[in-house]
């Protein structure tokens, strides 16, 4: 890791250039986490991304209609999507099943018992641990 004194001369070279790139990134993930809590509270809800003169739009569906737009386009939106590619829907409780699989494969799995053994081997094969 570099020297704080290099992060701080980084920071003032590099940081006036980043820091448009930075807001807009932070703005999209904004939008997005906005588009999954709007899919969420609708029937058939769900949630994509389109390219809309140039700029990332993320669109909320019910169904095969456009609800709503983030960031928010004004004007009429049905022309904008009718080229819109439907394997980009995504359903918005889909979003929490990618970060409980993740996490459930970090979890340590639990040594079973060998395969074959009663009750009566592993009471034994127990009593002559507490012995030890």
């Amino acid at each position: 890791m570099p020297a704080p004194v290099v992060l701080a001369r980084w920071a003032a070279k590099y940081g006036p250039a980043l820091l448009p790139v930075a807001q807009r990134l932070y703005t999209q993930g904004r939008f997005r986490q906005l588009a999954i809590l709007h899919a969420r509270t609708i029937v058939d809800g769900q949630y994509s991304w389109e390219m809309v003169r140039g700029e990332r739009v993320w669109v909320v569906w019910s169904g095969d209609e456009v609800v709503a737009t983030y960031p928010e386009l004004h004007g009429d939106t049905e022309d904008l999507f009718t080229q819109a590619r439907p394997d980009r829907r995504r359903d918005p409780d889909d979003v929490v099943v990618r970060r409980v699989r993740r996490r459930v494969r970090q979890l340590p799995i639990p040594s079973l018992p060998a395969r074959g053994r009663t009750d009566d081997t592993q009471r034994q094969t127990d009593a002559e641990t507490d012995e030890d």
